[in-house]
C-alpha cells in the first residue's frame, strides 16, 4: 500500500507560518463580524495559497495534482482519456486524507493560544492527500465520511468505507512509466 502524498518542506515554512499565524490572530478579532463561514473560507483559502500550494511536489497537473501522489485508479484513468484541462474540468479533486476541516478547527479552537511552533506543527503534520475523481469525491461525502473519519488511525478507512479500491491508488508518475513501457 503506497502512502498518501506530502508536502515538501522548505525553506521559507517558518516564515510562511508566522505570516498565517497572522492571518489567523486577525481573524480572530473579526470573526464575529465575518461569519463562521466566512471566516473558515479565508482561512482555507490562505492554507491553500500560502501553505499547500507552494509546497506541492512537481510536477503538477493543471497547477494543483501532484504525480507523485496517489491517484486512485479512476482519477488516473479520467486524466489518461484526457490529458488537456478543458476535457476533464472539475472531475479530479486534491482529497485531504485528514479532512480539512479537522485541522481548520484545530487552528480555530486554539485561537489566540497557538504559537508559530505550534502551527508549524499542525501544518506539517496534517497535510496529507491522494487525488480522486469527483465522483469517488461524492461516495465519500453519500458515505458520512466527508468531513470525519471511521478509523482517525487509518488514512485509507475514509476511502474504504466508501467502497474505494484503495489497492489501486499509485503516483501518475508509475503509471506514466508503465505507459511508455508499453
Amino acid at each position: 500500500m503506497v502512502e498518501p502524498g506530502r508536502l515538501l518542506t522548505l525553506d521559507t515554512d517558518e516564515q510562511d507560518a508566522t505570516s498565517i499565524l497572522r492571518v489567523v490572530h486577525s481573524l480572530g478579532e473579526v470573526g464575529d463580524v465575518l461569519g463562521r463561514a466566512l471566516h473558515n473560507r479565508v482561512l482555507k483559502e490562505v492554507l491553500w495559497f500560502r501553505w499547500e500550494q507552494p509546497r506541492l511536489p512537481r510536477p503538477l497537473v493543471d497547477g494543483k495534482y501532484p504525480h507523485a501522489y496517489p491517484w486512485s485508479a479512476e482519477a488516473r484513468r479520467v486524466w489518461q482519456e484526457s490529458p488537456r484541462r478543458e476535457g476533464r474540468r472539475g472531475a479530479l479533486v486534491i482529497e485531504h486524507t485528514e479532512p480539512k476541516r479537522e485541522l481548520l478547527a484545530r487552528i480555530i479552537r486554539a485561537g489566540d493560544a497557538i504559537d508559530v511552533a505550534e502551527l508549524l506543527s499542525l501544518l506539517r503534520d496534517a497535510h496529507s492527500a491522494v487525488v480522486i475523481t469527483k465522483r469517488e469525491d461524492d461516495l465519500v461525502t453519500r458515505a458520512g465520511f466527508s468531513h470525519r473519519s471511521p478509523d482517525p488511525s487509518d488514512v485509507w478507512a475514509r476511502y474504504r468505507a466508501a467502497g474505494l479500491e484503495v489497492e489501486g491508488f499509485a503516483p501518475l508518475n508509475k503509471a506514466l512509466t508503465a505507459v511508455e513501457r508499453r
